[in-house]
């Protein structure tokens, strides 16, 4: 499904939640790592959460993964859209993991203690493969 700047997959017991350059003149040009997706509050960020919400409907999906391989700026709503996602699947024992996370979102994320309630992967697959959760210690 399209919503927007933000596709989501549905995999089935997984979901992938993936923002995407906006397809307007107004695009935000690439930085030196290649990320081009700012969600900075705007439409991209409403199409993001609709996107967010979306995947947690389906009772079948148990691990929401989002995708943020391409994104190099993030609002606090958009932050506040994961752990609400995340909420919302821990009532029917489901898990929110994060892919592809700059240093700079992951530095806010640990600071904001986001990092002991969502677990970080590298890629959108090894999330799926691990079904959100951490490898046990």
């Amino acid at each position: 499904m399209n919503f927007g700047s933000t596709v989501l997959e549905i995999q089935g017991s997984s979901a992938i939640v993936r923002p995407e350059p906006a397809n307007d003149d107004t695009r935000v040009e690439p930085d030196a790592d290649g990320r081009d997706v700012v969600l900075r509050g705007g439409e991209e960020t409403d199409d993001f959460i609709s996107a967010l919400r979306a995947a947690t409907e389906p009772s079948a999906v148990s691990v929401v993964v989002v995708d943020l391989g391409r994104v190099r700026q993030i609002t606090s709503r958009a932050l506040g859209a994961i752990v609400d996602s995340t909420n919302r699947l821990a009532q029917r024992q489901g898990r929110v993991a994060v892919a592809g996370v700059s240093t700079r979102i992951q530095k806010v994320m640990d600071t904001l203690k986001l990092s002991t309630l969502i677990a970080s992967f590298e890629s959108a697959q090894a999330a799926i493969d691990a079904k959100g959760s951490r490898p046990a210690n």
